[in-house]
């Protein structure tokens, strides 16, 4: 699936599978952006894990901040893996594709 605002400043992929999704976000960096996922000034080293805790992005989003209505809190066993391991997964993927640089 794919969903994206009518100006195209974010894009959102959903690739479901039988016991987990991927999203990948794709977005314009927005003045004052900062969180998991850093703060877009490209300097990495200001985005550990001790700074984003010295920012406040560590800590989990208390409910009354929520983008999301309780309604859709996580059912029961969400997080308990029935299919293969990230590992298993891997260890499927051709040789060619695992030695590629992510970086």
């Amino acid at each position: 699936f794919e969903l994206g605002g009518p100006d195209g400043g974010m894009q959102i992929y959903v690739l479901p599978g039988p016991d987990l999704s991927n999203v990948a976000i794709t977005m314009r960096k927005l003045d004052g952006q900062d969180g998991l996922c850093g703060n877009f000034n490209c300097n990495k080293t200001d985005d550990t894990k001790a700074e984003l805790r010295a920012r406040g992005w560590i800590e989990p989003v208390d409910r009354s901040a929520s983008l999301f209505p309780a309604e859709l809190e996580s059912p029961e066993g969400w997080n308990v893996r029935i299919g293969p391991s990230p590992d298993e997964i891997m260890e499927q993927c051709p040789e060619e594709v695992r030695k590629q640089d992510c970086a």
